[in-house]
């Protein structure tokens, strides 16, 4: 009887086992899902609907536009054009220029456009700003490519040949406060967007966001034969950077 007894107790303990171990998997599973879910930016439903009404103004709902992030749409000058007068890219092309936030000079930019469409871009910008008293200290790289089936929709009906461009990337942010002696370390994602004429001289304007939701825009124009912006061989060394931006600036 005894014996009967412990051979029928080991199919429970090895049911009890079976069935915490996979209480176990589930909970891991569960952490882990919620751990990537936490770490990815999220936007409830009615603010993105509420920012699809102004995609000029928040370029990632508009992000389905770039060729690296949906391989099966290759925009680019081989795509037949909205308008017969728009501009192609029949060559390698670079832009340089400005950037501005408020009439202010917020360092420069610049991008190659490849015959293919395709775009690669720069921007870095150190300043100073009175309120509050602060030095800060940005760059930016981003990727993304040109898109000839979006129509130019400004208010000059007359440039309807512009060519449209949009990428995204990610942006490294030092602020100095002066007031309070705090230095805060910012980074996110970078989008720019614009539009590029046949004399290929461009405008638009840069998006940083950390949420996809609070964002800071800045104004960029630019032209062929400009001065390009460079960053230190071996690309950006985020530690030099943030040393570079600790020196003592003038307050």
């Amino acid at each position: 009887m005894g014996e009967s007894g412990g051979a029928r107790r080991r199919p429970a303990n090895r049911r009890g086992a079976i069935l915490l171990l996979m209480l176990l998997v589930c909970v891991v599973v569960g952490v882990v899902y919620v751990s990537f879910r936490v770490g990815q930016p999220s936007v409830d439903r009615k603010t993105r609907q509420m920012q699809k009404q102004s995609p000029q103004d928040y370029p990632w709902v508009e992000q389905w536009r770039i060729k690296g992030l949906n391989k099966s749409r290759p925009w680019g000058a081989g795509k037949e054009p909205v308008s017969g007068g728009q501009v192609q890219i029949n060559r390698r092309s670079g832009l340089a220029g400005a950037v501005t936030s408020a009439g202010q000079e917020r360092g420069g930019m610049s991008m190659v456009i490849e015959p293919d469409g395709t775009i690669e871009g720069k921007w870095s910008a150190e300043y100073e700003q009175a309120e509050p008293r602060s030095h800060h200290m940005i760059t930016a790289g981003f990727k993304g490519n040109t898109d000839p089936t979006k129509p130019y929709s400004g208010s000059d009906t007359e440039k309807d040949d512009r060519l449209f461009v949009i990428a995204r990337g990610s942006f490294f942010d030092v602020d100095t406060n002066y007031e309070n002696g705090k230095v805060q370390r910012v980074t996110g994602y970078a989008y720019l967007a614009g539009w590029i004429d046949p004399n290929l001289s461009g405008s638009g304007r840069i998006h940083l966001t950390k949420d996809m939701r609070e964002q800071r825009i800045f104004d960029w124009t630019g032209c062929s034969g400009g001065v390009p912006i460079s960053f230190p061989q071996g690309g950006m060394n985020m530690h030099d950077l943030v040393r570079q931006a600790l020196k003592p600036h003038e307050r």
